[in-house]
């Protein structure tokens, strides 16, 4: 080659010469790109990273581009991107080995073509809607992992999605605390929702991402005493610092609104998820916040409604009334032994605590004597009254309903049932109050 080795040559003065003659000989379409090596080999370093320029001898890394008023830097340096970095690179390599580029040329033009019509077939691909989704795909932006404020808030809308899947499958909002300690993996870490502090925040998040009033145990003070209002409920500081970093933490979250989710539990290994609740509230001087769980079927929670004090007082009201109703519902299976109190089903996602009389009587209390234990048909059928509960306990199916003539399901799953007595607690003090059947009952044969 006449400049003894090739490792000479590439850090040669002519190197950059020769190229750059080149480079405007084959390439006339790119004759307004720069003609400075080094000035196209920095816009590609700014462009795509440190990771280019490992491709290049570091010889060629060197900038010299001069601003124009008016324009900015990556105007001048035009768009020469990857491919011709690329480019620059073989010919380099390819003249050191050989001595000329004219081969390497013919083969890099193939390749770029060919990239280039992958890449158009790719962006036209990308706004054809999906006819799986219905949308168009995903672009390559999308795939950038979130971080800062925004992987907070995928954090959260993940664990949101990951509780909601998991009451479909439970049956409910009432949760083992072995489901909610183990979470959910997202972007290959595993993302626990509580832990052994009320207050809790993952490694991942910025912000608590959860709170947690303990479930009361008997003979054993609780830590923290948590109050539901008609404000929402009052929940404790952890400690009696305000300025302890888990108490600093709730505060942020009330000042930039963010969502939460919040467990109560009713007995040792069962919570109840209440989300998207908010901390609306902050008292120093009780040691205490105040959480309220904005409508769920509402899009999106506004900061404005969470002030007001007539819509406060409805969703507080609401949110104390689903805390009630599923621990009337643990509270009942648990009496019940977790089964059926008509067809002995055993399957605690498909159990339902019925009320005898509903929560709208004056009497409609969601105690246990106020309650059956029935799977999702008997309480659809009770509530129906297509099935009835005499005061001796016996079963009555409805007059009409036991002439029908129809599947296995209508004889076996109802009409088998008639005259059959219920299962009911062993303890008489949780057993059905005979007064509240009676009335039910009556109901019942008005309605035959």
């Amino acid at each position: 080659m006449g400049d003894g080795s090739g490792r000479n040559y590439l850090h040669s003065e002519r190197a950059e010469s020769d190229v750059q003659q080149e480079d405007r000989q084959s390439f006339p379409a790119a004759r307004t790109q720069p003609t400075q090596v080094g000035e196209s080999l920095s816009w590609c370093r700014d462009g795509l990273g440190e990771r280019s320029l490992r491709l290049v001898p570091t010889r060629y890394l060197r900038t010299g581009e001069k601003s124009t008023p008016g324009r900015s830097r990556q105007t001048q340096r035009g768009q020469l991107g990857f491919a011709g970095l690329q480019q620059l690179r073989e010919v380099l390599l390819q003249r050191a080995r050989c001595g000329s580029a004219d081969q390497a040329f013919e083969q890099l033009t193939v390749v770029r073509d060919t990239v280039h019509r992958r890449n158009l077939r790719r962006t036209d691909e990308r706004r054809q809607p999906s006819p799986l989704r219905g949308r168009p795909e995903r672009r390559v932006a999308d795939n950038i992992p979130p971080v800062g404020a925004d992987l907070d808030s995928a954090v959260r809308v993940a664990a949101f999605n990951f509780l909601r899947e998991q009451t479909t499958l439970h049956g409910g909002a009432v949760l083992p605390r072995s489901v909610l300690a183990q979470g959910f993996e997202f972007d290959g870490r595993r993302v626990p929702l509580l832990g052994p502090q009320g207050i809790f925040k993952p490694a991942i998040c910025e912000l608590p991402l959860s709170i947690t009033t303990v479930p009361e145990v008997p003979g054993k003070e609780r830590p923290y005493e948590d109050e539901p209002t008609y404000e929402g409920v009052h929940y404790r500081y952890r400690g009696t610092d305000p300025r302890h970093p888990d108490n600093a933490g709730l505060r942020r979250a009330m000042a930039g609104h963010i969502p939460l989710v919040y467990f109560h539990g009713h007995r040792p290994g069962l919570y109840h998820a209440e989300w998207p609740v908010y901390v609306v509230g902050d008292d120093p001087a009780k040691l205490t916040f105040t959480i309220l769980t904005e409508d769920t079927s509402e899009i999106e929670a506004s900061a404005t409604t969470l002030r007001d004090a007539p819509r406060r007082a409805y969703l507080a009201v609401m949110m104390n009334k689903r805390l009630h109703q599923s621990l009337f519902r643990v509270r009942v299976l648990d009496a019940y032994a977790e089964t059926c109190a008509v067809c002995r089903l055993r399957h605690w996602e498909l159990l339902d605590a019925a009320h005898i009389l509903s929560d709208r009587h004056p009497l409609g209390d969601p105690v246990v004597p106020n309650g059956l234990a029935l799977c999702k048909l008997h309480h659809a059928a009770f509530d129906a009254d297509i099935l009835g509960v005499r005061p001796d306990l016996r079963i009555e199916v409805r007059h009409d309903v036991l002439r029908e003539v129809d599947g296995p399901m209508l004889k076996v799953g109802l009409q088998g049932f008639d005259g059959q007595i219920i299962t009911v607690p062993r303890q008489t003090a949780l057993r059905p109050n005979v007064d509240f059947l009676a009335e039910r009952y009556e109901r019942f044969r008005k309605a035959g």
